[in-house]
């Protein structure tokens, strides 16, 4: 119950960002580069609260227009909203069936399911996530 508490608050949290949906109205929101080989031309991650590693989290990802991690799986479940841009969640190799998640919209992905994500073409991406045990990302080799 307090996960669902918690996450709850943050995706609430979330939705009450600007509805400009202009990922440069996030005010004094401090970006770090997820790919650190990437910089600020890759996709970028602010901590809202919480322990990074350990959990729980809830973090604001920017991603660049067009951008596609590749790949991945978490140890985690994880909540997605999406505040800025149109999101794709889907399953590895599989963007053709995939749902576009546009601003207030969400989804979810279980611990260790390999899947991909997509910003975008035409314009930048923000959303928030929600990692009850902590964020990672392990590439996947199908």
């Amino acid at each position: 119950m307090k996960t669902t508490s918690m996450l709850l608050t943050a995706v609430i949290a979330a939705a009450a960002a600007p509805a400009t949906a202009d990922p440069t109205a996030l005010g004094d929101t401090k970006w770090q580069p997820l790919v650190p080989q990437l910089g600020a031309k890759g996709p970028q991650l602010s901590v809202v609260f919480g322990d990074l590693k350990a959990g729980p989290v809830g973090v604001l990802l920017k991603f660049p227009a067009g951008f596609t991690p590749g790949p991945h799986t978490h140890s985690s479940d994880y909540w997605g909203i999406t505040i800025a841009g149109e999101m794709s969640d889907f399953d590895v190799g599989k963007l053709a069936a995939a749902t576009h998640v546009g601003p207030g919209g969400h989804w979810m992905e279980s611990a260790n399911h390999p899947h991909d994500n997509q910003c975008s073409a035409k314009s930048e991406c923000v959303a928030f996530a929600y990692f009850p045990h902590g964020l990672d990302v392990k590439p996947f080799k199908p």
